[in-house]
Formats: structure tokens, sequence, C-alpha cells
């Protein structure tokens, strides 16, 4: 599968959390979103932070927090914290999510 060099990452991370956002928030696909806005401006509520959390965890093999998408409340925030604390034998690991738009990438 593929690798994602460090300097990718972070843009990679914005990518696959905005798809999951629209996912969970059932937003069309092609429509863009602000990685700056709020989730909770975005109409994401406490259950379906928890189902992102859950998505991400599994992902990433990272344990988040309860309190991750209050603690970073923008998917650009999220996606830095994420990048932040991948260390580089993490990213060699194999992605282990499934959305075709990223079918093989590694984070």
């Amino acid at each position: 599968m593929a690798r994602i060099p460090a300097e990718q990452r972070l843009g990679t991370l914005r990518e696959y959390l905005k798809a999951e956002v629209g996912k969970v928030l059932e937003i069309d696909p092609g429509t863009p979103l602000n990685a700056d806005e709020p989730l909770i401006e975005m109409g994401l509520d406490s259950l379906m932070a928890l189902e992102l959390k859950n998505s991400l965890q599994q992902c990433s093999g990272v344990k988040l927090p309860a309190s991750f998408l209050f603690e970073y409340p923008t998917i650009a925030d999220a996606a830095n914290y994420l990048n932040a604390i991948i260390s580089p034998a993490e990213s060699q690991s194999d992605y282990r999510h499934d959305p075709s738009e990223f079918e093989g990438i590694s984070l």
C-alpha cells in the first residue's frame, strides 16, 4: 500500500477528516467543507462526535480522549492534533479505513 510522507500527512488528514465529517453529517460528498468552521456550527452533535471519534481511532490506531472533538473543534484543529501525535513508526502502518477515495493510503 502507498505510504504518506510526513510533509503530506497533514493535508491527507484534513481531506480524510472532511470526508468523515461529511459522512457523519450526511453532507453531499461534493460539498466543500470549511476546515476552520467549528463542527458544532456544521451540525455535529454529541452522538455524531462519538461516531466520528471512533472512526478516527479505528483508522489511525491512536486512542483519542472522549473530549477530543470538543478540545479540537474544527477539522483543521483535529488534523493538526492527529498529525502531531502520529509517530513516524505509526505512519508506516497500513491504512485501516475503507472509503474508496482513500484506498491504499497509510497515515
